[in-house]
């Protein structure tokens, strides 16, 4: 029979596995680690600022936690692979459906063309036809050919950005997006705000003036795309395994078990309740990862309806990190450690 007291095992056996040296800082780790998973790596340190720990554990915590969070995205990416872009399956029914017209209109024209040929009753009543015909494809291939010179003249005056200008004016406009932001998340004394700060900039500007910045929208993804890339790079060689090895090994498994939980509890009692996929995996983004990481998500999936609110619910965790941490710690981990 399943004890009543198994909710609390996991925090517990965290706690009892910490080396003797540090025996006092397995609740603090665990509940650093509750508020990294709600929030982030400042939610982390600013509860073991709150409760105190050994500088060695601190460390460990954060290498076994990166290690685990890279297994987790690349789980959800695998998880994501079948699902597809915000409007391909309209565009797939459009296309099938223009297709389906376009085959019907030809049907069509073949067989008026060959009545008409069958009820016309002398050769040169169908040779003048024939050549009044080409008359006709002759005088509208001439009236085509210059409505295409005239479209070319008009597209050459109104030329797009190449690829490259486009890049670099988005890669100025991010720049200049994120220091405004990081100077605001400063002086309002919020560090951790600036990401979230940023995204309402940017959100600002796009309603402001859609048109100035469509152009840079496919060379802004795609740069976009490439520096989510190195992120998440970044994140898998952070992962120290020696340091986590040879100072609480068990950090592994708590990491491990507190995140497979979550997804599998969000994904089945989601699917229970009606959420689709992807709605789900996006929301454990912005859980477990934060504004960063279910950006680029949102971004590489195609997933652009959903891309600021998902940013902008992924925020609240930086809100609700600390405390949650700090608060389950001190009055439920401390306890049974």
């Amino acid at each position: 029979m399943p004890s009543r007291h198994c909710d609390a095992c996991r925090p517990a056996t965290v706690m009892h596995a910490v080396p003797p040296s540090h025996a006092e800082d397995g609740w603090k780790i665990a509940s650093a680690l509750t508020a990294r998973h709600i929030g982030g790596v400042v939610n982390y340190m600013a509860t073991i600022e709150s409760v105190g720990a050994a500088p060695s554990v601190v460390g460990a915590g954060l290498a076994a936690d990166d290690l685990i969070l890279t297994l987790y995205f690349t789980t959800i990416y695998a998880l994501a692979k079948n699902i597809l872009p915000d409007g391909s399956l309209l565009s797939f029914k459009s296309s099938q459906k223009n297709a389906g017209n376009t085959s019907g209109g030809t049907i069509g024209g073949m067989t008026g063309s060959t009545t008409g040929s069958v009820s016309s009753g002398a050769g040169s009543a169908v040779v003048d036809g024939s050549n009044s015909e080409a008359s006709a494809a002759g005088g509208s291939s001439t009236s085509v050919g210059e409505g295409q010179e005239g479209i070319g003249t008009r597209g050459a005056a109104a030329a797009p950005l190449d690829f490259v200008t486009a890049g670099l004016l988005a890669l100025a406009l991010s720049c200049v997006l994120c220091y405004a932001a990081t100077c605001a998340a400063s002086a309002l004394r919020a560090p951790g705000q600036a990401i979230s700060i940023a995204t309402a900039l940017t959100v600002v500007l796009a309603t402001a003036a859609p048109a100035a910045l469509a152009p840079l929208t496919s060379a802004g993804q795609a740069l976009a795309t490439i520096l989510m890339h190195v992120f998440f790079a970044t994140v898998g060689a952070s992962a120290n395994v020696s340091l986590v090895l040879s100072t609480a090994p068990v950090l592994f498994a708590f990491s491990f078990v507190a995140l497979a939980a979550h997804l599998g509890l969000l994904l089945c009692v989601g699917s229970l309740l009606g959420f689709s996929r992807r709605d789900l995996l996006l929301a454990s983004n912005a859980n477990i990862g934060g504004p960063s990481t279910v950006a680029g998500m949102a971004a590489a999936k195609g997933w652009s309806e959903l891309l600021v609110p998902a940013v902008l619910v992924s925020t609240l965790g930086f809100t609700l990190g600390t405390p949650a941490g700090v608060g389950l710690g001190l009055v439920v981990l401390r306890r049974i450690g």
